[in-house]
């Protein structure tokens, strides 16, 4: 039985739905993309600490430029991604200009998803053993042809199972490229606490990426410090990827610099991948900075001293 509370459970009864269908689709699917071989596109993926701004990060993305990107239909065809983005080519619907999301769950058909169900069949949400080369291949035949049905970048935003992967993705993944949303430390840590209460109803449930010493994290049984190395370890597994490809490979923006000007940053984006897109619009109302103290001050306190104890433990 799930822990979460009611509003975040799933529908056992639709799972099972659409779970058969993805399972009749899987041979029909394969058959569809065996002469597909690997990306020659862009296939970006947005990564950072849960909280981060990653989610808003790529709805701009779906809003403001030519890309392909599993959405809310898509979503629902993880085993037969070609399929779902062939009959989303047909019905040709408008996109949502909507920058609205609760913990990462988007609403509306066209609304970014983070394709877990997919990214699942390939990664755990620990760090994997090797991609077998035959599944490498099998991957990379499903990018490649979700690409070719309008020769667009490929883009995803997933991070429980992307990020604790990147150095494999990076490098079986040909032609894929990082976008970084970097937040202050303190309210991605504020943040995720909040978002174990909204929902688990508690602060001891784990909620976001795991980083790669998560079995010793998960022994603090304090939620805000607990929370607190979560963050500041994530920090270091980034910098150590960062370390692992070519620098030409990622981008970092800062979300405090991304509400502030974000048409700056979108055009900053759209030059590093040579996205294709209208004029970017001015209509960018609804992003705000959330960067707001929520908690008391004292657990506030108790973060930032914690945080700067790990900086110098580590120093």
């Amino acid at each position: 039985m799930s822990n979460k509370t009611s509003r975040y459970h799933k529908d056992l009864a639709t799972e099972e739905l659409f779970e058969r269908i993805n399972n009749s689709l899987e041979d029909i699917e394969q058959e569809a993309i065996k002469d597909f071989n690997k990306p020659e596109i862009p296939v970006v993926f947005i990564v950072g600490i849960q909280r981060s701004g990653t989610t808003l990060l790529m709805q701009l993305l779906a809003n403001h430029f030519e890309i392909n990107y599993p959405d809310n239909l898509i979503a629902r065809f993880w085993r037969a991604p070609y399929i779902g983005a062939q009959l989303k080519e047909q019905l040709a619907y408008k996109i949502e200009n909507d920058l609205t999301s609760d913990l990462g769950f988007t609403a509306g058909i066209s609304q970014p998803h983070e394709f877990g169900y997919f990214w699942k069949r390939w990664f755990s949400d620990t760090t994997s053993d090797a991609l077998e080369n035959s599944e490498a291949e099998k991957l990379n035949k499903e990018l490649d042809a979700w690409q070719k049905i309008n020769n667009k970048p490929l883009v995803f935003k997933n991070l429980i199972q992307v990020v604790p992967n990147l150095v494999q993705i990076a490098q079986k993944i040909p032609n894929s490229y990082f976008l970084f949303v970097k937040r202050q430390d303190e309210f991605v840590i504020q943040s995720t606490l909040n978002s174990r209460k909204k929902m688990f109803g508690n602060h001891h449930e784990w909620f976001g990426i795991k980083p790669s010493n998560f079995k010793d994290i998960i022994q603090q049984k304090d939620p805000v410090l607990q929370v607190t190395e979560q963050v500041y370890n994530l920090n270091k597994d980034f910098k150590d990827f960062k370390k692992a490809v070519s620098s030409d490979r990622f981008l970092t923006v800062e979300y405090e610099k991304l509400v502030e000007n974000t048409n700056l940053h979108l055009e900053k984006i759209k030059d590093w991948l040579q996205l294709d897109s209208s004029e970017i619009s001015n209509d960018n109302k609804s992003v705000i900075n959330k960067n707001e103290i929520t908690l008391s001050k004292a657990e506030f306190q108790k973060i930032k001293d914690h945080f700067k104890k790990l900086n110098q433990s580590n120093s």
